[in-house]
């Protein structure tokens, strides 16, 4: 079965809080207010006692109360394809019953073609709002699967959304016109200070998959209280075994780069 979060490097980490000398970046009159939506369903094997079942969990808000008609509709768009679209194709499903169904059928699909088997499936979706800004909303979309194999694969997605449009953003929609150079070389020292890698080192031996052994931000940004957060999936510039990398840059250190309302 096919999942569109993992497979489009769309698991949600918990952000650093805030000191007194950290400059923030949120609103006290948040934009949207939402409503939270739980959905959990488990399922037995076929055979009793042999241990294995398959489960579905999900958890998304919907978006109540936002500034225009435009941004509600986006966000709550933005947020149902994340959670709610099917695991085999692009369909995005009206409520999480039928995305169990689906998810359930391929595991008795398996159970048929396997007598006794013993592996617990899962899926579990969360999709948050990380930041509710002047004028800007991040969500964070994670998603962990396990349909047997040697481990559960996990991904987590940004989505940021321009309230005032309801369009969703790339990130050189919020960093000003020429400074994407400033923003690597800036990303990079906090990179390899957090990895721990000299200057100069090189990435690949460090065991790092950068295209062209050079440094590169990722396009999976968020805009978070505190700074402009990147997340690289498993996978993504390591192997499964070094995990993902979250890096927050503070936005006190982008003041010349960063094209944000309100700052």
């Amino acid at each position: 079965m096919k999942h569109p979060l993992i497979c489009s490097f769309l698991v949600l980490a918990v952000l650093p809080g805030c000191s007194p000398t950290e400059k923030n970046w949120e609103s006290t009159t948040p934009s949207v207010r939402v409503r939270l939506t739980t959905f959990e369903r488990t399922i037995g094997g076929p055979t009793a006692g042999t241990g294995g079942g398959a489960s579905v969990k999900l958890e998304y808000p919907v978006v109540i109360e936002g500034p225009n008609s435009a941004a509600l509709d986006s966000l709550n768009r933005f947020i149902r394809e994340a959670a709610l679209r099917s695991g085999s194709d692009e369909k995005v499903y009206a409520d999480p019953e039928p995305l169990a169904e689906e998810f359930f059928g391929s595991f008795r699909e398996v159970t048929r073609a396997f007598p006794g088997y013993q592996y617990r499936w899962f899926l579990e979706r969360r999709i948050s709002l990380i930041n509710d800004a002047t004028g800007i909303v991040t969500l964070a979309a994670e998603e962990r699967v396990y349909e047997g194999g040697a481990h559960p694969n996990s991904v987590r997605l940004h989505i940021v959304v321009d309230t005032k449009t309801g369009r969703r953003l790339a990130l050189n929609d919020v960093i000003r016109q020429g400074s994407r150079k400033r923003l690597v070389e800036v990303a990079e020292r906090a990179f390899r200070s957090r990895k721990g890698i000299r200057t100069g080192d090189d990435l690949a031996t460090e065991g790092y998959w950068f295209k062209g052994n050079l440094f590169d931000v990722t396009e999976n940004f968020g805009l978070a209280k505190t700074g402009l957060l990147f997340y690289y999936n498993s996978y993504e510039i390591a192997p499964y075994s070094a995990g993902p990398t979250e890096l927050l840059i503070p936005y006190e250190d982008l003041e010349e780069i960063l094209n944000l309302p309100g700052r």
